[in-house]
């Protein structure tokens, strides 16, 4: 833990108090001031820096400066304008030469952007070239320490990632031996490795650990204006809490989270306070307050997520255009980028694509995943009024009187046939015959005393979907409800479950499965096993 406490909070209070201070100290004392406030107001944050940038003729200082209002816009989550504020042209100072602590500072400042944008190992790269190239003595300049300190953090949180949980912990004891200056910045660094190393313990099923590494540090952000500090503390206390079944104070710890940043415009802390309450309510089988609260954080997840997209689109282009100026600014100091144009052009897009597919298939499961449940709820309360069977499908016609308009043409079926045709439909949803293996379109019409045309429109204009779905769609809510209903079919292998509602391969079952629900079978059960539905 960061020790004379009483001295940072003496700073924190009184950032004027020290006179007779050179500029550097009077920089770092309004710098310090600048971070503090990105803590509790991101916006107010972002004004107050951006007077002293205009003031500030130190290209270093306005570098430091411009990182911060980059932060403090990532914080809300707003990552287009975090890349602006890091890394466009007229940040970088126009000094012909470029200081040592300038080159770490924009290593430092680009390893930063990728890992906002989920781009690891890209940030993980320019990290190890970084530490390799200037930590080749202990840095004696609070700048330079602060800036290994946080490139030592980000490598963690990249070893983290990557579930190398012994390399992240050792490696966030490196940052903090970094934070020996009494700044709040320094302070603020130290509480978010150690907050970031008990998620590493609860990861590893150390919650017993996690619990007692929390309480120092619940009490240290007691009594802070540093909201954000708050929130996080909070938001991990009740992650120690789920673990350990303690739901309803899992919640209480989430209430004071979200209380303290409510109106302050952390976004994507926000979410994690939606998703966390959201995990807790099903824990708790509040259906009503669980599909709330995950509405809330797949409202902020996508906004997140396009922000995320366009910002590394943004990233892309000016990597690009700034690229060979930088390259060229380090071969005058023979401290070149290990990187080409073409290398970093090519990963980002790459990288952009899987992002892309990647968030737009998880937010698709996790839309299907709600519209399922609502249909499951449907589905029992018609088989409890013993008026339907597991088929979520219309029971009686439409009248063509309230058909769409584009409907109203002359049918090729009277209505005598297609009313004869929905009746026999009905009867088949409630017999189950659908779990026949060999249940095929002409197989159905043969039943039905019709052919496959008129059995076919009759599907496609009152069921709204072909056939094949339609008869997938029927399996897979028998199966969905055998499962919720019956404890016994939960022990079972799923390819058994695939042949038992009439799938002839394991592979094709979990395909559709996941294609209706959005999820896996397996993923269902656990779902089932857990409560949550």
């Amino acid at each position: 833990m960061v020790k004379n406490w009483w001295i940072i909070l003496l700073l924190a209070l009184f950032p004027y108090g020290l006179m007779g201070q050179d500029t550097e100290t009077d920089f770092e004392l309004l710098a310090d001031k600048a971070v503090k406030k990105m803590y509790q107001y991101p916006d107010d944050c972002i004004g107050f820096t951006q007077s002293l940038s205009i003031s500030n003729h130190n290209a270093e200082h306005r570098m430091i400066l411009q990182n911060v209002m980059a932060q403090a816009q990532a914080m809300k989550g707003d990552y287009v304008q975090s890349v602006k504020f890091s890394l466009e042209e007229e940040n970088f100072g126009n000094t012909k030469e470029i200081s040592p602590f300038a080159t770490l500072f924009l290593n430092y400042n680009l390893a930063e952007q990728y890992q906002n944008l989920r781009l690891y190992d890209q940030s993980a790269k320019i990290i190890q070239n970084s530490l390799r190239s200037h930590l080749v003595t202990f840095p004696k300049t609070q700048k330079t320490a602060l800036t290994v300190a946080k490139l030592y953090q980000l490598n963690a949180l990249n070893h983290a990632v990557t579930k190398e949980y012994k390399t992240a912990l050792k490696i966030f004891e490196t940052s903090n031996q970094y934070l020996t200056f009494p700044t709040i910045e320094n302070l603020i660094i130290h509480t978010e490795n150690d907050l970031y190393r008990i998620i590493i313990l609860l990861n590893q099923s150390k919650i017993n650990d996690a619990k007692i590494a929390i309480q120092p540090i619940l009490k240290r952000v007691q009594t802070s204006d540093l909201y954000f500090l708050y929130a996080l503390s909070h938001e991990i206390n009740a992650r120690i809490c789920f673990a350990e079944n303690r739901y309803q104070e899992a919640v209480k710890n989430l209430d004071l989270a979200l209380e303290s940043i409510r109106g302050k415009g952390f976004m994507p802390m926000e979410g994690r306070i939606y998703e966390s309450y959201a995990r807790n309510f099903s824990a708790l089988k509040d259906s009503g307050k669980y599909q709330q609260y995950t509405k809330l954080y797949l409202d902020t997840k996508t906004k997140l997520d396009s922000n995320k997209r366009e910002g590394i689109r943004y990233l892309l282009k000016l990597v690009e255009i700034r690229e060979n100026q930088i390259y060229l600014l380090k071969q005058r100091q023979e401290n070149r980028f290990t990187y080409t144009v073409t290398g970093i052009f090519a990963v980002l897009c790459i990288s952009l694509l899987l992002y892309d597919l990647s968030v737009k298939s998880k937010s698709y499961d996790l839309k299907k995943q709600l519209d399922f449940f609502e249909k499951q709820k449907k589905i029992d309360a018609q088989l409890k009024q013993k008026t339907i069977s597991v088929g979520t499908h219309k029971t009686k016609p439409t009248p063509h009187s309230e058909l769409p308009k584009n409907e109203k043409k002359t049918p090729v079926i009277s209505r005598e046939k297609e009313d004869e045709i929905l009746d026999k439909l009905k009867e088949f949803e409630q017999s189950e015959r659908f779990l026949n293996k060999n249940m095929s379109l002409a197989n159905l019409a043969g039943q039905m005393d019709t052919n496959t045309r008129y059995l076919s429109e009759v599907i496609n204009k009152y069921k709204g979907k072909n056939f094949n779905l339609y008869i997938n769609e029927l399996r897979i809510n028998h199966i969905a409800y055998i499962l919720k209903t019956n404890p016994t079919y939960l022990n079972y292998k799923v390819s058994y479950l695939a042949e038992a509602c009439g799938f002839s391969s394991h592979s094709s079952f979990t395909t559709v499965f996941k294609s209706i629900t959005g999820m896996s079978p397996n993923a269902y059960i656990q779902q089932i096993q857990n409560k949550v539905l």
